[in-house]
């Protein structure tokens, strides 16, 4: 049952706001860097353009920039790793 039909709910269905935000693009997401080029953005989190971590230096360096971006809004804090036993 779509949002919408819920009695009393006031949440715009989501399709109605892609159409509305997002409307040369049917809502897939990897279709929006072709329909809308000119706001295309893409962020790389490690150096090189490398898209994943493979050591905990690599992970260390992402918890910083990630936490630099989100500053205050959603600090990220982990402790260190630990080993699961079984």
């Amino acid at each position: 049952m779509p949002v919408t039909d819920v009695p009393g709910s006031r949440r715009p269905d989501l399709s109605a706001l892609w159409r509305e935000r997002w409307p040369l693009c049917p809502p897939l997401a990897y279709e929006l860097k072709n329909a809308y080029h000119d706001r295309w953005v893409r962020f790389h989190s490690l150096p090189d353009s490398k898209r994943y971590a493979d050591d905990e230096a690599e992970y260390a360096i992402l918890l910083h920039r990630y936490n630099t971006v989100l500053g205050p809004a959603a600090p990220v804090q982990h402790g260190p790793r630990r080993t699961v036993r079984r």
